[in-house]
């Protein structure tokens, strides 16, 4: 069985994070969020090991977008990966200019990962996604500050 590194892991569902620490935090809440367990762990950095073909069949059999409804009704786009609201969400507002921005540091800024749960607590598992969390306005104020070329 081929095993993969919390940060091999990472690098499969597609994550980003500012720090490493931050980035094998999301990657092994991610893991125990889709019910995949580490198998054991590196002897040289003392990393958790996964199992790298259950992630990536759990990746493919995951939609990669959905709708989540609010409290108030309103319809918003939840996204899988980062990779998956940057290349559905920011790079199509930019067009043909995507190149002169930091789309991960707008990314950062504009979504968070989000998770509902039921009037117990409960996580419902089926809304998880990264989430745009400012309005349009707020979003090309964040990609100004954001524009390489300025």
């Amino acid at each position: 069985m081929e095993t993969v590194t919390t940060t091999g892991a990472a690098h499969i569902l597609g994550l980003k994070g500012v720090s490493h620490r931050s980035l094998t935090a999301a990657a092994r809440t991610t893991l125990r969020r889709m019910g995949i367990e580490a198998v054991g762990r590196d002897t040289g950095t003392g990393e958790k090991l996964w199992p790298a073909e259950q992630i990536r069949t759990a990746m493919r059999s995951r939609p990669r977008r959905g709708y989540h409804i609010d409290t108030e009704g309103a319809r918003t786009m939840r996204y899988t990966t980062n990779r998956d609201a940057i290349e559905q969400a920011i790079l199509p507002a930019l067009d043909t200019h995507a190149d002169d921005y930091d789309v991960d540091a707008i990314f950062r800024e504009a979504f968070e990962y989000r998770v509902d749960t039921d009037k117990d607590g409960n996580e419902l598992l089926n809304t998880a996604g990264f989430e745009q969390v400012v309005t349009d306005e707020e979003f090309w104020v964040i990609a100004a500050k954001h524009d390489k070329t300025a």
